[in-house]
């Protein structure tokens, strides 16, 4: 199958989805769109050559960088528009649900939200997909663990320190068990010096060498239908 792979990339971690479609055997055109707010506006040429269109984000409708003419000529063409994605929480839900009206299948990172966009749609084409991870670049290591307990990750930057649940799970852990914490914001909001990781390979090597890893992956933003609701 020809596929059109439309992506924004964050330190070589997406353009890899399309290289596992292509491992499956799959052709694949890769639109790189930029900022994913206020990137470019996808061709309609792109479509000429194509038998699906996968999108790593539905924001790219919602900022108007799939158009709705893009849509409406690949909806009369019969090509398939899919979206692998998790909710933005930038938004308000009603706001951005609309977005995925222009998708014919939808595989969202949260639970929580699946059967409410299939409610909107008055569809059963949303499904709920967890987020996988990369087996090359994510395996056992011979490493020997030397921490406790680590967390890789940024704190809720949204909300206040008080409102902060990745950081409240983080102190109580701290009373209890050796804690290390990595990534700039969440240093800083638990008054440690600050441990940057940024490749696959730092995060590998964090994860080699410790005896637990903490994902806390409570939603970061200020919306209220979101408020302890997990990327889950």
């Amino acid at each position: 199958m020809r596929i059109l792979y439309i992506h924004h990339e964050y330190y070589d971690r997406w353009t890899q989805y399309g290289k596992e479609m292509e491992a499956l055997g799959h052709q694949v055109e890769y639109f790189h769109i930029g900022d994913k707010k206020r990137g470019k506006v996808v061709p309609l040429g792109m479509l000429d050559n194509c038998d699906m269109v996968w999108t790593l984000t539905s924001q790219y409708v919602f900022s108007g960088l799939i158009t709705k003419e893009f849509i409406k000529l690949a909806k009369r063409r019969n090509i398939p528009l899919v979206t692998y994605s998790t909710i933005s929480m930038s938004e308000s839900f009603d706001d951005w649900v609309k977005s995925y009206e222009a998708f014919d299948w939808c595989f969202i990172h949260s639970i929580h939200f699946t059967a409410r966009i299939n409610e909107y749609m008055k569809k059963d084409n949303c499904f709920f997909m967890p987020l996988g991870f990369y087996q090359n670049q994510y395996y056992p290591g011979s490493v020997k663990p030397t921490l406790d307990v680590s967390f890789c990750g940024s704190a809720q930057t949204q909300v206040p320190a008080g409102d902060d649940q990745r950081l409240r799970m983080l102190v109580e852990v701290k009373k209890r068990f050796g804690l290390k914490v990595y990534g700039r914001s969440m240093c800083q909001r638990m008054g440690d010096r600050i441990r940057r990781y940024k490749t696959h390979d730092e995060q590998r090597g964090i994860y080699w060498t410790s005896r637990i890893n903490l994902d806390l992956p409570y939603m970061n933003t200020t919306k209220p239908e979101y408020d302890g609701v997990m990327h889950l």
